[in-house]
């Protein structure tokens, strides 16, 4: 063998050498780029509207809604389904014992521009002094 290629393959001997004895050692201290990365899998789910106000009107034919309108005069027509939870006292209640003057919270949903009750939540009779 030539000079500079004894000279080449014992510098390639080393570096290999070197290689494999630091990568048996462990890390005294990790380098960020080490860290594993972890990619968040899981979304927000999307908060849904609410309203609290005194239902002014009930409708309870063949698609059930309601009319609430809120302390500061706003006003909106919510419409139930079949997976409206309703409930009173943490109980769950028919939507026949929804009644004008009460006060409700509404969750709902925006769809096809209509607002759907996914709960409501008759809230205890305010005392009047």
């Amino acid at each position: 063998m030539s000079r500079p290629s004894l000279f080449g393959a014992a510098l390639g001997l080393l570096c290999c050498v070197s290689a494999s004895a630091h990568a048996a050692e462990p890390a005294a201290h990790p380098s960020p780029s080490s860290k594993p990365v972890t990619h968040a899998t899981t979304t927000a789910k999307p908060v849904s509207p609410t309203i609290v106000g005194t239902i002014v009107s009930v409708d309870l034919s063949a698609t059930p809604s309601l009319q609430v309108k809120t302390a500061k005069g706003t006003s909106l027509h919510v419409w139930l389904d079949g997976a409206t939870a309703l409930s009173q006292a943490g109980q769950p209640v028919k939507p026949s014992q929804l009644a004008a003057g009460q006060l409700v919270k509404v969750r709902y949903a925006e769809k096809e521009g209509k607002a759907i009750a996914k709960s409501i939540f008759i809230q205890p009779a305010t005392p009047k002094n």
